[in-house]
């Protein structure tokens, strides 16, 4: 599918970096992702994660049993790990750094496949400061960009040639890999395939190249290595959950709720916020090098392999650009730079490659220094912020007899390990634990459900007990209807635990968007005051227990 191919069948591409240099690449970034983690743990996208996980160590299955707006892979993947090693926060946070350290890995291989190792260095670098400053750990966009640079890795070889069918079908089973930890991101990573080799064809046409690629059979191949990994995937979940399940969940729940629910305006008054732009100017500045910039014609009809390795890195530049581009649709619900973590490596690649791809024009060279110049910029906050990290850590460890305090909790709390919670909350725990036997399930929620923000998931992990309702997972225009709340408290009649546990500690919380606003639903905090008394209070954590005569109804 080369525009500027010879009429022999070009080398095979290989890496031409020893591949001892990825295993180091890979140990030295898990080790400094492992240094710069933070310590704190979100109790309610980090706790839905592990809980969930949970869950489905316990057997249940993610949308007939438990409700849930990812795809089920990272639920699955931790519940064996947790089989295997024991639930933990630990064990959640190594499989999340194996995750990125090896995406900072492909993304020197990916460079090394292009005969640019010590660029590939320079990228690597990047995405190891931005995918350690980002946190938000166990986040399941993480697997997905790191399946979608492997899918990079081995597409590779279809834009110099006859390559065969095999680069774009494991890159399609990537993209399905991608499909099952997240659905919409699978989307987004196909349609960035698609549309890197549609502009790969009009490349070949603005040349002038009189053999022009084979879209159709190249996205046909490329479909399918999705379809053969996504499809049967899916269709097992769905005949085991129910379509009707699925679709709730993952459609019609989040068409109807995220946007009105969910949605933050961009603030215009702070610097920081900034950055958000650069994913799209990159994606879009990045499409127009490839188009519109290239090698001398003298140096690419004197050597077959200058141009095959022209075509690749064209074709490379592309992709990540397209990425960079329609991966910023996943943040503009929330605009920040954490919620476009997914678009900000294929944006450092982007930068990178257009560097590589206009060697020879000094205008092409301009528009690559336009990119990588603000890209470096916002990078010396990532590591700003790594380096405060690292030093908060230096200073935990140092204090030998501290750590290893911290890192042998009380009894009952070792899925904690060395990481922090909040004392009233586990003090909270404690309590619950006491009252309620390893097998008994308790309810987690909020002072008030007619108005959600967030809720405390983590609780049930760290507290070792199940959930008493599927809807362990809170969203805004969710557990706040009528319906869901009248199947929730039919759940609480049917389990009756015998502890119930409200937060206050987000009932101030008004986002400026439709989470804010009531929803006038009071039926299940009616049933929790009328079944349930107040046993004890931990600051904005209330238990209540069963009362020992209910009242009928």
């Amino acid at each position: 599918m080369s525009p500027n191919a010879p009429a022999r069948n070009p080398a095979p591409v290989a890496s031409r970096a020893p591949i001892w240099h990825s295993v180091v690449i890979f140990g030295i970034s898990f080790a400094f992702l492992l240094v710069t983690m933070g310590r704190d743990i979100n109790v309610y996208d980090e706790g839905l994660i592990v809980f969930g996980a949970i869950r489905v160590m316990n057997g249940d299955v993610p949308y007939r049993d438990f409700y849930a707006n990812y795809g089920p892979a990272q639920f699955y993947v931790l519940a064996g790990l947790f089989k295997v090693f024991g639930p933990s926060i630990l064990i959640s946070r190594i499989w999340d750094t194996f995750v990125r350290a090896a995406t900072v890995m492909l993304v020197y291989a990916v460079f090394a496949r292009m005969e640019s190792p010590r660029m590939g260095m320079i990228a690597a670098a990047a995405s190891a400061l931005w995918l350690s400053a980002f946190g938000v750990y166990g986040y399941p966009v993480y697997p997905c960009l790191m399946m979608t640079v492997l899918s990079v890795y081995f597409v590779l070889p279809a834009y110099c040639g006859d390559a065969g069918r095999a680069p774009l079908l494991l890159a399609g089973g990537c993209i399905g890999v991608v499909a099952l930890f997240r659905h919409d991101v699978g989307a987004l990573a196909a349609i960035s395939h698609i549309a890197a080799l549609t502009l790969f064809q009009v490349k070949a046409r603005l040349d002038g190249v009189k053999r022009s690629p084979k879209l159709i059979p190249a996205v046909a191949i490329f479909a399918a290595g999705v379809l053969l990994v996504a499809v049967p995937i899916w269709l097992l979940v769905m005949v085991i959950a129910s379509p009707t399940e699925v679709l709730r969940d993952l459609v019609f729940i989040q068409a109807e709720t995220y946007g009105r629910m969910r949605s933050l305006p961009f603030k215009w008054n702070s610097v920081n916020n900034w950055g958000v732009f650069l994913p799209p100017v990159v994606g879009l500045t990045g499409i127009a090098i490839a188009l519109n910039f290239r090698e001398g014609r003298a140096s690419i009809d004197a050597k077959a392999a200058t141009a095959t390795m022209h075509c690749i890195r064209c074709g490379a530049l592309l992709l990540v650009a397209c990425c960079a581009l329609f991966f910023t649709l996943k943040g503009m619900v929330r605009i920040s730079l954490r919620h476009l973590a997914l678009a900000f490596v294929p944006s450092l690649l982007t930068a990178c490659l257009a560097w590589l791809v206009a060697p020879g024009s000094r205008h092409g060279r301009i528009l690559a220094l336009l990119l990588a110049v603000p890209m470096a910029l916002v990078s010396i906050g990532a590591a700003i912020l790594d380096y405060t990290t690292l030093m908060t850590n230096k200073d935990w460890i140092w204090n030998f007899a501290y750590a290893g305090d911290k890192c042998h909790p009380a009894a009952g709390l070792e899925r904690l390990g060395c990481f922090k919670a909040n004392q009233d909350q586990l003090a909270a725990i404690r309590f619950v634990q006491e009252r309620t036997a390893d097998n008994e399930r308790i309810f987690v929620g909020l002072e008030s459900h007619d108005r959600i923000f967030v809720n405390d998931v983590l609780f049930y992990f760290l507290a070792k007990r199940l959930s008493a309702t599927k809807w362990h997972h809170f969203d805004p225009g969710v557990q706040t209807t009528r319906e869901i709340q009248t199947e929730m408290v039919g759940e609480l009649e049917t389990f009756k635990p015998k502890v119930v546990v409200l937060r206050s500690d987000w009932s101030d919380v008004r986002e400026p968007n439709e989470s804010s606003i009531s929803s006038g639903v009071s039926i299940l905090n009616d049933f929790i005051r009328a079944h349930y008394v107040l046993a004890r209070t931990f600051a904005g954590i209330q238990v209540y227990e069963l009362r020992r005569e209910a009242p009928a109804g």
